[in-house]
């Protein structure tokens, strides 16, 4: 990949991540830097829970809040005209700001451009969910594991990961588009006996949630399967 040289004058992007138990999974570094920050772009759904605690802990923080069904590239424009006015910014995120997020695209575009970077990073929610399970005698990963999102899981020629633990991490908007799709390929994958573990982490508005349910009635009790509430499914000994 070519790298452009960064070029004097241009601002920093930080790219943060705020942890999962709000707000004290947030690192004192990155709040040592995000006060030091013009502003923090955030484009989340869970724009009143992060917002709460970063006033909390970084009082006067300007927070621009981006629509998160604007396209990659409009975000980028908008923390690249404050970049170009030599503007320190910062880019924030739930938990870890390379996972499931825009941050790697936006280093990408940074290393690409010539914009200066850093990233901080915190604990993500994968680490979390596998220590819930583990809490709960259920992880069972030996052979990896595999972590993705609805939209992720079901593209065209994606080969399902039957034979790793899989975690699903589920979205409010993720859930009503792809929520149908996501039951009928759960359903083709595992027998209809095999657990489906609901996990949802301490520290999102709610207490932790641990829910074991069975292939056959999941599509029946999605209704149990909200935002921010993760499926794990154990791997199988021999795909189907």
């Amino acid at each position: 990949m070519k790298t452009t040289p960064t070029k004097a004058g241009r601002g920093t992007l930080l790219v943060c991540g705020a942890g999962i138990d709000l707000p004290s999974d947030i690192t004192r570094e990155t709040v040592r830097a995000l006060r030091g920050c013009d502003m923090v772009f955030y484009i989340h759904t869970d724009t009143k829970l992060l917002a709460g605690n970063l006033r909390l802990v970084c009082p006067g923080l300007r927070i621009v809040f981006v629509d998160c069904r604007l396209p990659q590239i409009a975000l980028w424009k908008l923390i690249k005209k404050e970049l170009d006015k030599g503007k320190r910014a910062g880019y924030i995120t739930y938990g870890h700001p390379l996972v499931f997020s825009e941050g790697e695209q936006l280093i990408e575009r940074c290393r690409r451009e010539g914009y200066k970077f850093r990233i901080l990073p915190a604990i993500s929610a994968v680490n979390g969910i596998l220590a819930v399970l583990a809490e709960q005698g259920k992880l069972k990963c030996g052979r990896g594991f595999c972590s993705l999102r609805p939209k992720d899981l079901l593209e065209p020629g994606r080969a399902w990961p039957a034979s790793h633990l899989l975690i699903i991490f589920c979205a409010a908007e993720e859930l009503k588009e792809y929520g149908h799709k996501l039951w009928t390929a759960i359903e083709r994958h595992y027998p209809p006996g095999h657990p489906v573990h609901l996990v949802r982490l301490a520290g999102c508005e709610d207490a932790q949630l641990f829910h074991t349910l069975k292939v056959k009635a999941l599509r029946a009790q999605s209704g149990r399967v909200g935002h921010r509430i993760s499926l794990v499914l154990p791997a199988l000994k021999s795909p189907r």
